[in-house]
């Protein structure tokens, strides 16, 4: 008969049934039971169940004795008498107006004072620890009028003293020549203050400066007194 080669691992063996098993259901209705007691205690019980360490801690008894303390009376507070009438404090004003003045004293010993007539004159004070007044503040420079345009009016300045220009030697070389137009400041005295190039050539600028700043003049005059004005000056360079 041949041999069946796989009806080890089919075939299963009879169940085994453990020998725990009461012990097992035993342990489960404990619990449970302990548990349903617990709880029904605790629902009935009127107050808080103590805990058990706390039930089989042992307590001494202790005996408390109540002893009275005799406090001390607080201090009494004196109230201060009712002010008079004629009770009144020397920094206070008085209620009611006194009835006269009396006569002050402590003049008995002073020296009579001579009769006739008393003149005389009071040259000086000396107030010790009284400064003296701060001497009044100068007066304010006059004020510069500021320099003004020519125009109707004014009587123009005239030169009185004339400076000729020297002709650059870079220029007279590449004949460069032409007008220098300048915008001078004159002021109330007619000497020159300021001068600047309006249009020129940079060849002949500097020499055209030179020359106006060594000008002298008549100062300009409005209404008879001196006034600084702003003018035009031309300067021209032409080769020989």
């Amino acid at each position: 008969m041949p041999h069946d080669m796989f009806g080890d691992v089919v075939a299963r063996p009879p169940a085994v049934r453990s020998h725990q098993s009461p012990l097992v259901l035993l342990s489960v209705c404990l619990h449970g039971g302990a548990l349903l007691l617990a709880i029904v205690a605790s629902i009935v019980a009127p107050d808080v169940i103590p805990f058990p360490r706390q039930v089989l801690a042992f307590h001494a008894p202790v005996d408390v004795k109540l002893v009275d303390i005799d406090l001390p009376s607080p201090p009494r507070r004196v109230a201060a008498p009712p002010p008079t009438a004629n009770a009144i404090s020397s920094d206070r004003a008085p209620l009611e107006a006194p009835t006269g003045i009396p006569p002050e004293t402590g003049f008995e010993n002073l020296p009579p004072v001579p009769s006739g007539d008393v003149s005389g004159s009071v040259d000086a004070i000396d107030l010790i620890g009284v400064a003296s007044a701060p001497p009044p503040a100068p007066p304010p420079p006059p004020a510069v009028a500021e320099p003004t345009r020519l125009h109707r009016g004014i009587r123009a300045p005239t030169k009185i003293v004339d400076a000729a220009p020297v002709y650059p030697t870079l220029a007279a070389q590449t004949h460069v020549q032409g007008l220098v137009i300048l915008e001078a400041t004159i002021d109330a005295t007619g000497a020159v203050q300021s001068v600047h190039v309006l249009r020129g050539h940079p060849l002949l600028d500097q020499a055209a400066l030179d020359a106006v700043q060594r000008w002298r003049y008549e100062p300009a005059q409005l209404n008879g007194q001196p006034i600084a004005v702003i003018m035009t000056v031309t300067v021209r360079f032409t080769l020989q």
